[in-house]
């Protein structure tokens, strides 16, 4: 059984069938120009599962070289539970959290085009909970400072 069970009758698919009908009658006849179109239907299928379409989706290939798709189908990642008291821990104007989080985020320089992905490439070795684990561990590294902190306060040390 499939992914999406689609069948030709169901909307998301006559829609893409339509829109490609569409393209062909205009005279449209290169793959991009139906990017639109399967990227709706992409859309439409992946709702149900609380996936979002990232479109110009970039990833290395298997000989390291940049790749783009047209789009890629990705889940949503929500962090729940976190102790306010973690963002308490500040590393200059921001929480040790906020800044990890801040330098493991993908980013593409808008002028040059250059993609920043500080995560660790995919292939033998490769950890897809790598992120969550450090996040983890910045939680307890925050908490834990804060406790010492706190009992060093109370010991009255002379400055």
């Amino acid at each position: 059984m499939s992914l999406f069970p689609l069948k030709p009758t169901h909307k998301p698919v006559l829609a893409y069938y339509a829109a490609l009908a569409q393209f062909h009658q205009d005279g449209h006849k290169t793959e991009g120009n139906t990017r639109s179109a399967f990227a709706d239907l992409l859309k439409k299928c992946a709702s149900p599962y609380d996936w979002h379409l990232v479109e110009e989706y970039q990833f290395k290939g298997t000989n390291k070289q940049p790749l783009r798709a047209d789009g890629a189908l990705v889940d949503s990642l929500t962090l729940r539970g976190i102790p306010p008291a973690a963002f308490d821990y500040r590393l200059g104007n921001r929480s040790a959290l906020e800044w990890i989080i801040d330098q493991y985020r993908v980013s593409t320089d808008p002028r040059s085009g250059i993609t920043n992905d500080p995560n660790p490439p995919e292939g033998e070795g490769h950890d897809e909970r790598y992120i969550l684990r450090l996040i983890g561990q910045i939680i307890t590294i925050s908490l834990e400072t804060q406790q010492i902190i706190a009992t060093l306060h109370s010991l009255n040390l002379p400055a």
